[in-house]
């Protein structure tokens, strides 16, 4: 969902999902994902998804993992509403895949950006 949003935002960059939770703009971290999954008795109970996006930051206090924002790269400020609710809506469609449970496609779509081929 994070790549879907960021490619509304800019084209012809190359993005990628870089095992196991990052979001690399021309090899630059822009976003990350953690999960935590709750199970009991060998069944997953909950999940707990969170991600952090570079949006408007115009500069890092680290430079670790080569860290860059939509604003440094498209030079303009990003309406941040508007972005989340383009994020949440291409999440709610891959969620729903999820639980329609057409895995062939998801799995497709995370090896179509990810930047791991031996993955």
């Amino acid at each position: 969902a994070i790549v879907y949003t960021l490619k509304e935002y800019i084209t012809d960059i190359d993005i990628s999902i870089k095992w196991p939770n990052d979001v690399l703009v021309n090899n630059n971290k822009i976003a990350g994902v953690l999960i935590k999954t709750i199970i009991f008795k060998k069944e997953i109970k909950k999940v707990v998804v969170g991600c952090g996006i570079n949006i408007n930051q115009k500069k890092f206090s680290f430079q670790k993992n080569n860290p860059t924002s939509l604003f440094l790269i498209s030079q303009k400020e990003i309406d941040r509403e508007s972005f989340l609710n383009q994020f949440f809506e291409k999440f709610t469609n891959l969620f729903n895949s999820l639980e329609n449970g057409d895995f062939e496609f998801l799995q497709e779509e995370f090896f179509r950006f990810s930047d791991d081929v031996n993955f």
